[in-house]
């Protein structure tokens, strides 16, 4: 008996020829002819690619996924005639039956500890697989997965809410028992809350939850809230934006997604900034969905209305990308963007010194890893302090042409995994000697949320969010993190200093 991996090697190609646009498609045409054939073969086919092209592969892995974990229900073994393991790092894809191993590694027991818990499934939902962002964060959960003995599947949403939540209520009956998220929209939060709690799931989610609302009254199976400072990320690289092009000149913001909360942030951040500068306007904003083809159209238009602007601030590295490519079709000069996410074309383009003047990045390889490490140990008994349900997570500034290139170096190459010790990150592994390997601290909702939204009257914590405060475990639990962060610090020596 044999699994059907039919459609694999065809989503596999697709995934693959995505990954090598990611990764070289900003190169100029002489650095490009000095690649090897292959690369070039792979590169030219995605860019070739739709958003339909990769619809259809996402599609296509997912149920290659749900029928190699059927096949493997009534199944314990397979007896093969060869040896060899083709393992696909960040898609989760292999190929082989006959000839090869259909294994993933976290099901060959090899878990750092973790072998003497049972392998369970985990749903990693991301919204848009065209990101590079949500590249990084599923090499991450990739890489997190077999320390922890996880099977991993990874589903898109679109960031579509009805997509989402029918895929949680999908994943219930398959008796997936953890998830890793961001959700499509904060309003479905205690939707999604509600579903895990109903089905014994344990879920955690990073960059979009909605405010004035504190994890903790949605649920102990709400495990953890992950999200960087978006406001401040946005008023830095604003602020720097605004300094390079002299402080006077109109602007164009190219916001995320509306309703999600990191969208709304980063905006906030950029009009703050925008408002220290005299000189300095947002004449138009609009939604590029944190997506280069979407942004396209929607900035084409802006920039027509609008051709005398001096910059351009996104929400995104991606959208970013989708501005230049109108820029550099046009022919403009001496316009400025900045974005989001230090993806590896936005990198490039920060080199070249043309269009890209600063990113900033939120370590997504590490957020989906962390997050993976976290739903392990709440599904395994973990009990936080009420403090840590929430937390705020380390970015970089990049720059600079030096500081792009170290960190395409140290934290691209491969995506990055192999910087992070996934088993470390574990409070159930590693109790005493755990390790965050980024920048962290407590999130705090009068620091935060006002920025979104005015704190509604009446609003108070839960009461032991409350109490654990009032015993100063604030400072304590702080502390602890940046100590333990210094003490395996994967960042260090890449430019600037992490901050939380």
């Amino acid at each position: 008996a044999c699994p059907d991996l039919s459609g694999a090697t065809e989503a596999f190609h697709v995934l693959r020829a995505n990954g090598f646009r990611e990764r070289f498609a900003a190169l100029p045409a002489q650095s490009r002819a000095e690649l090897k054939d292959t690369i070039r073969w792979n590169l030219a086919a995605g860019e070739a690619l739709t958003v339909a092209d990769l619809d259809r592969a996402w599609a296509a892995r997912r149920a290659v996924y749900d029928r190699v974990a059927t096949f493997f229900t009534r199944h314990d073994f397979l007896r093969l005639a060869g040896t060899g393991v083709l393992l696909v790092a960040g898609t989760g894809l292999l190929e082989a039956c006959g000839s090869g191993s259909t294994q993933t590694a976290a099901s060959t027991g090899a878990t750092s500890g973790a072998g003497k818990y049972p392998s369970q499934g985990l749903s990693n939902q991301v919204p848009d697989p065209t990101n590079a962002y949500w590249s990084l964060w599923t090499a991450g959960v990739t890489a997190a997965a077999p320390t922890v003995n996880l099977v991993v599947q990874t589903a898109t949403t679109n960031n579509d809410v009805s997509t989402q939540i029918n895929l949680m209520q999908e994943e219930a009956t398959k008796a997936i028992k953890l998830v890793v998220l961001t959700v499509a929209d904060t309003s479905i939060v205690p939707q999604v809350a509600n579903i895990a709690a109903q089905n014994g799931m344990w879920f955690g989610n990073s960059h979009s939850h909605p405010a004035w609302v504190m994890a903790e009254t949605l649920g102990e199976h709400y495990s953890v809230f992950t999200t960087p400072d978006n406001f401040r990320m946005a008023y830095e690289l604003g602020t720097s934006l605004f300094t390079a092009i002299g402080g006077k000149g109109q602007v164009i913001n190219i916001e995320g997604v509306p309703g999600f909360a990191a969208s709304i942030l980063r905006s906030a951040g950029y009009q703050a900034a925008a408002k220290a500068f005299p000189g300095i306007e947002i004449v138009a904003s609009d939604y590029g969905y944190f997506n280069r083809v979407q942004t396209a159209p929607v900035f084409q238009r802006l920039f027509s209305a609008h051709p005398n602007v001096k910059a351009v601030v996104c929400a995104s590295d991606d959208s970013a990308m989708g501005a230049i490519s109108v820029l550099r079709s046009r022919g403009a000069k001496g316009i400025l963007t900045v974005g989001i996410d230090a993806i590896p074309d936005y990198l490039a383009e920060i080199e070249s010194g043309q269009y890209a003047h600063a990113t900033c990045t939120i370590y997504g390889t590490w957020n989906g890893a962390w997050l993976t490490a976290r739903v392990f140990d709440a599904f395994h008994g973990f009990k936080p302090d009420p403090l840590e349900r929430m937390m705020v997570t380390g970015h970089t500034v990049i720059d600079s042409a030096a500081s792009a290139k170290a960190y395409q170096k140290t934290f691209l190459n491969g995506a990055g995994a192999d910087r992070y010790n996934p088993a470390l990150m574990s409070r159930v592994l590693h109790p005493n000697d755990w390790r965050p390997q980024n920048a962290m601290r407590i999130f705090v909702p009068d620091e935060q949320w006002p920025h979104s939204q005015p704190k509604p009257t009446g609003f108070a914590p839960p009461a032991d969010w409350a109490a654990s405060l009032k015993a100063g475990n604030l400072q304590k639990l702080n502390q602890e993190y940046a100590s333990r962060f210094a003490a395996l610090n994967p960042a260090a020596g890449i430019g600037k200093p992490v901050t939380a």
